[in-house]
């Protein structure tokens, strides 16, 4: 890693995040001579976990629990646990302390013993829970199919809406039109619920409020198949393991190579320049940076069709995203709701939804915005 062997090649992805890295892997065991580069001085982006921030800790950057992943073919098509990669299940998935320090919610993979866990604080949502999974289940998988085909509006159009299996497809395009908040309060009743489920919902970015994020709360449902697990050894195993994959089909990760520029000539892409000046060649390039910079930096608005680039222009920019805190503990956490003596227990081993309720949640997001 960090030595290119030559100056030409078949692919440049600019970016060493999850998403590039898993592109280039493709290419690469397709047999296309891919170069990965990335600005930083550890791939990943940010699922990468690193060890030089507190000496003893080993830190994840950005993600620590990885789902959606487990609902694609990758780790199996790249053989990552070949290279390294071990996952470790988290189930129960997550845990949720009600306020009252009373009860607590405990979400586990299956869906059955999760509605026994909410019926002990609201039996009437547990059935809610249950009807909420079956609905939001049926969507998402017509989603996730077009995901894993080539995007096209209609092709996502076409599986949201006609591959639901709703008997009322009007009535789920409403449902996705909504806010996640408006759409947990009309879905559950108790407060600590709709408290949990909001904030699994924040995890995607987006205030409650924000329309059209319906499917932030739906998605959810698709945790009881994906489960969550975390690699062992921190997130960033999951690219340092899609990072030896890359080399060992003949593909290539330089670091510290910040792209300065796409080149093109005659209305091609020909390689890219690197900010130290070094011209690498390459007849196709993939980009895993922002719209934004992609055109209208390393490309440039002189080399656009006309008009494309104000409509890249007017993409819009989502406002703000979490700030990640990470605790170095002495100790693991002893719940009110759920007292252990501070011996690891069932409450640890998933997402810890330490949200009191929805209104705190907006007021959270009302500070920043």
């Amino acid at each position: 890693m960090n030595q290119k062997s030559e100056t030409n090649y078949d692919v440049a992805v600019i970016g060493g995040g999850h998403n590039g890295l898993t592109c280039a892997c493709y290419l690469a065991k397709a047999g296309l001579k891919t170069i990965v580069l990335e600005r930083r001085h550890i791939i990943g982006g940010a699922v990468c976990t690193q060890d030089d921030l507190i000496p003893g800790y080993k830190i994840d950057v950005g993600s620590s629990a990885h789902i959606m992943i487990h609902l694609t073919p990758v780790v199996k098509d790249l053989e990552l646990e070949k290279f390294g990669l071990e996952y470790i299940d988290c189930d129960p998935f997550a845990f949720a302390p009600m306020p009252d320090g009373k009860d607590a919610i405990y979400f586990w993979k299956d869906v059955d013993k999760t509605c026994e866990s909410i019926a002990k604080v609201s039996p009437v949502d547990a059935e809610n829970y249950k009807k909420f999974v079956t609905e939001w289940e049926k969507l998402n998988e017509g989603v996730f199919q077009a995901f894993l085909k080539p995007p096209t509006m209609v092709n996502l159009g076409r599986h949201m809406v006609f591959g639901t299996k709703s008997k009322n497809p009007a009535d789920m395009v409403r449902k996705l039109m909504t806010s996640y908040g408006a759409l947990v309060k009309q879905t559950f009743r108790h407060e600590g619920l709709r408290a949990a489920m909001a904030w699994l919902a924040a995890q995607s970015g987006p205030p409650p409020s924000a329309m059209a994020t319906g499917d932030f709360l739906g998605w959810h449902s698709m945790i009881h198949r994906s489960g969550v697990k975390r690699p062992r050894g921190g997130s960033g195993e999951l690219t340092q393991a899609m990072a030896r994959c890359l080399e060992h089909h003949g593909g290539e990760v330089l670091l510290n190579a910040e792209v300065e520029k796409i080149v093109v000539e005659n209305n091609e892409t020909k390689g890219i320049i690197l900010e130290d000046g070094t011209r690498i060649e390459a007849t196709r390039i993939v980009s895993n940076a922002h719209v934004h910079t992609t055109f209208l930096k390393l490309i440039g608005k002189e080399n656009l069709p006309e008009g494309l680039a104000e409509r890249i222009e007017n993409v819009r920019i989502g406002n703000g995203f979490g700030m990640i805190v990470r605790c170095a503990v002495s100790e693991l956490p002893d719940y009110t709701a759920a007292p252990n003596g501070g011996r690891a227990a069932d409450c640890h081993h998933g997402l810890q939804l330490l949200c009191p309720s929805l209104a705190y949640l907006e007021k959270s997001y009302a500070d920043y915005l």
